[in-house]
C-alpha cells in the first residue's frame, strides 16, 4: 500500500498578526477627506496616524475639520488640532523667522527700515496650508538675547494675508534696529524667511 503524502505544514508566518495601520488622506489644503484602516493608491496625498488618532476620528468624537495635516509643530508633516493651537516657548513649537528665504519658504517676512515696515507675503506653496487655516497668525517681536522681552505682537488675518502684501508699520525704535530683535511665530508653515532692507 502506496504511504499516503503529508500535507505541506503551514509555515507560522501566516499565523503571525500583523500590525495594523492606518491612514488620512487629504487634499492639497490639508483638509481630511477620508480616514481607513486600508491602504490606498488612488489619492496622492495621505498620512499614517496611530491608533488613537484614528479612532478620534473614525468614532464621532469630533468630526474631520476640526482637523489639518501640515507642518504645524515640526519639519515633519503631522496630524494637528485647529481647536487647540498652542503657542509655546518651546523649540519645537515655534519657528524663529531669521533664515533668507529659499525655495522651500512658504512666508516671507520683510524687515523694511527704509519705510519702517513689517511686510508679510505667503509663497505659492504655502497658500492652500493658510487658506485652510481659521486662526489668526500671531508673531512675537522679542529682544534678540532675551526671548522673555516681548517688544509687541503682530496678529494677522489669513484672509489678508491671501489678499496681498501685508504692511504692519514699526510701532517703537526698538524694531529699527534688526540686529538686536528677532522674530518668533507658531510654526504652522513649513519654513519662513526673512529679507532685511536697510536705507
Amino acid at each position: 500500500m502506496a504511504k499516503r503524502k503529508s500535507k505541506s505544514k503551514k509555515t507560522n508566518a501566516a499565523l503571525m498578526p500583523v500590525d495594523p495601520k492606518y491612514y488620512v488622506y487629504y487634499d492639497d489644503a490639508g483638509c481630511i477627506f477620508l480616514v481607513s484602516n486600508e491602504f490606498t493608491t488612488a489619492f496622492d496625498n495621505f498620512l499614517e496616524i496611530n491608533y488613537d488618532e484614528y479612532y478620534t476620528l473614525v468614532s464621532g468624537i469630533e468630526p474631520l475639520s476640526n482637523y489639518r495635516v501640515g507642518y504645524k509643530d515640526s519639519d515633519k508633516i503631522s496630524l494637528y488640532s485647529l481647536l487647540n493651537p498652542t503657542i509655546s516657548f518651546k523649540n519645537d513649537l515655534l519657528a524663529w523667522v531669521c533664515d533668507s528665504p529659499d525655495s522651500d519658504t512658504r512666508l516671507i517676512v520683510e524687515w523694511n527700515n527704509k519705510i519702517k515696515y513689517w511686510v508679510f507675503n505667503v509663497a505659492e506653496e504655502g497658500r492652500p496650508f493658510v487658506q485652510s487655516y481659521s486662526q489668526v497668525l500671531v508673531f512675537f517681536v522679542t529682544l534678540e538675547n532675551d526671548f522673555d522681552f516681548l517688544i509687541r505682537t503682530i496678529k494677522i488675518k489669513p484672509a489678508d494675508l491671501l489678499a496681498s502684501s501685508v504692511y504692519i508699520p514699526f510701532e517703537s525704535k526698538f524694531e529699527t534696529n534688526i540686529d538686536k530683535i528677532t522674530l518668533i511665530t507658531s510654526k504652522v508653515l513649513k519654513s519662513y524667511g526673512l529679507v532685511i532692507t536697510h536705507e
